[in-house]
């Protein structure tokens, strides 16, 4: 048993699972007690991935030799990665007690990183934070606990504390790429954008199918207006942890020539396919044979009624049919060799609205006095992103309460919207999908959104728009100033990096007085 245990473990360390499991299954046929071939062959389990399997071989060498002390630190990881706080709790306890303080101060140490996570996970950054402490007061070499106090210090905008964190975990980790990313991050997400994309390529130095530098990488210079190096980096995004394609499997990507049959298959965000709709003209004209557009249903209806024809279909899913090529809406810049500005401002307005829908709608308006402000504050409650990138409702009060306007709510979802206690105009009854927000946009005086989809259908539609930008913001805003080559004659109202939205509103409600002013 001694024999097959000992192989096993070397098997395990040099890789092999499969003979590693084989020997470790024998020590224990052959000696059910030896509480080391349970540990052993649980982390064999572990590292398939066959976690109930590994938890329940970990229980049984602690039921044999309840001091085993790589017993109880790899018990005290599982239990954590499992999420059992309660007998994780308890296993740190005991973790504390073995004579093996190096062995208890890393299984402490990871223990509380993955605490850190988990709370995280729940938006008790605080918390979080101080797991994060406690893991590097466990062990100060451990680079995550750096990195993850790194993370809560952003949270709450502390961006100095967040680099020096940062900074010390990628210095501990130099080969890790996860640290070096986090540090990179912290760097483009306060525009520090040359220093960014150096720690982004010095990542691809190292190993250059790494999808996540290469795809920031590829953010940093499209915001550049760099577009033919930004394009290429941008195909990245398909490689990113969890990105599923919904490209027809066996199906070439497009490279922008001739072809009998294409498809453009949906990805991202709604506001992602609205500003590559204008495209699909040259999209038809390059391809020259049958042109199947994929869009989310709350696009269909708007889209269908102005691209779809003989040639042209518009589709809510992947059809079960034969294409020569397929292309993401994403990756039809690329197809099209989109390699400067002058490329990227297609002349607006590319899409219309209903105009029996938007008539519908004036007639609902003329019953409020004033010039007509249609608003969108808030996007997907989904997005990670969009804690940081908060526009709080109060600060929209110099907007509502403006002279000679009436605030009209364009945001999906809401009944009866009130800002800054004061009630809003509500169209929610009528909006269903973008087609109807197209009409409601069609209908009102201006508009003022938030950096979300409907901010790039006001940009379609060639509304009189007003973008309110928060610090963390998308590429395709630039890097600075107040216009963008996507849409040029879109007012930009920039919030600072980590700051206050009320000189940007202060801004907005001078220009738009002035413009009521002058109506």
């Amino acid at each position: 048993a001694n024999f097959h245990n000992t192989s096993g473990d070397a098997w395990r360390r040099v890789g092999d699972l499969q003979r590693a499991g084989e020997r470790l299954a024998t020590a224990i046929r052959l000696d059910p007690s030896l509480a080391t071939a349970h540990h052993n062959l649980s982390a064999v389990r572990s590292a398939e991935g066959r976690n109930e399997e590994a938890i329940a071989l970990n229980r049984r060498a602690l039921e044999l030799d309840p001091r085993n002390a790589p017993a109880l630190a790899f018990g005290l990881e599982l239990a954590a990665g499992a999420g059992d706080w309660t007998r994780a709790t308890t296993l740190a306890v005991q973790v504390e007690r073995i004579a093996d303080r190096a062995l208890a101060a890393s299984a402490l140490s990871t223990y509380q990183c993955q605490l850190a996570r988990h709370r995280f996970d729940r938006q008790e950054f605080a918390a979080g934070d101080t797991a994060a402490a406690a893991a590097i007061a466990a062990d100060p070499q451990n680079w995550g606990g750096w990195a993850l106090r790194g993370e809560a210090a952003y949270e709450r905008l502390a961006f100095a504390e967040a680099e020096l964190h940062c900074t010390i975990a990628a210095n501990l980790a130099p080969w890790n790429a996860e640290a070096q990313r986090n540090l990179a991050l912290i760097l483009k997400n306060t525009r520090r954008l040359d220093e960014a994309a150096s720690h982004f390529a010095a990542v691809l130095a190292r190993d250059g199918n790494d999808a996540q530098a290469r795809f920031n990488l590829a953010t940093i210079e499209l915001m550049r207006g760099n577009y033919v190096s930004g394009w290429t980096d941008y195909e990245a995004r398909r490689f990113l942890p969890g990105a599923r394609s919904r490209a027809p499997d066996g199906v070439p990507p497009w490279d922008g020539r001739a072809v009998a049959s294409l498809l453009v298959h949906a990805e991202q965000g709604l506001g992602d396919i609205v500003q590559m709709l204008r495209y699909v003209p040259q999209i038809v004209a390059r391809a020259g044979g049958r042109v199947v557009l994929e869009v989310p249903s709350p696009l269909r209806r708007l889209v269908e009624r102005t691209f779809g024809s003989a040639r042209v279909d518009v589709v809510t899913g992947v059809p079960a049919a034969t294409f020569e090529a397929t292309c993401g809406w994403m990756s039809v810049p690329l197809a099209l060799g989109v390699d400067g500005p002058e490329r990227v401002r297609v002349r607006a307005p590319y899409l219309s609205a209903d105009e029996s829908g938007a008539a519908r709608f004036r007639e609902r308006l003329a019953r409020s006095p004033g010039r007509k402000l249609g608003l969108v504050w808030r996007g997907s409650d989904g997005s990670s992103a969009n804690r940081l990138r908060r526009l709080p409702e109060e600060a929209l009060a110099p907007i509502v309460s403006m002279p000679g306007w009436t605030a009209v709510s364009l945001q999906f979802g809401v009944r009866d919207p009130s800002l800054a206690g004061r009630p809003l105009v509500d169209l929610s009854d009528a909006i269903a999908d973008f087609e109807d927000l197209a009409a409601a946009m069609a209908a009102v005086d201006a508009v003022v959104s938030l950096d979300t989809g409907p901010l790039h259908l006001a940009g379609a539609l060639a509304v009189p728009a007003h973008a309110l930008l928060p610090w963390l913001h998308d590429w395709r805003w630039g890097a600075g100033g107040d216009r963008c080559d996507w849409y040029p004659d879109m007012p930009l109202y920039r919030q600072s990096v980590g700051g206050s939205w009320a000189a940007p509103i202060a801004r907005l409600v001078d220009d738009l007085g002035r413009r009521s002013s002058a109506a």
